[in-house]
């Protein structure tokens, strides 16, 4: 999901666990200053990746991360 601190955008993953819900550490941005958008999850066999793209000021940078 995205969400949004001090006007910054950013990106977290939470998984399901027995009887809960945990988040999978802190935000995924690459970088703290960018904002983060239009976050994406897939399957690849048993691995879930998450794409994302970031704001580098005149362009997007577009980020993947293999949960584990």
């Amino acid at each position: 999901w995205r969400e949004t601190f001090g006007g910054i955008s950013q990106i977290f993953v939470k998984h399901h666990r027995p009887m809960a819900w945990a988040q999978n550490g802190g935000s995924l941005n690459t970088s703290a200053g960018r904002d983060a958008f239009r976050p994406s999850l897939a399957l690849v066999g048993a691995t879930p990746l998450v794409a994302w793209a970031e704001s580098t000021g005149l362009s997007y940078s577009i980020n993947v991360k293999a949960l584990e």
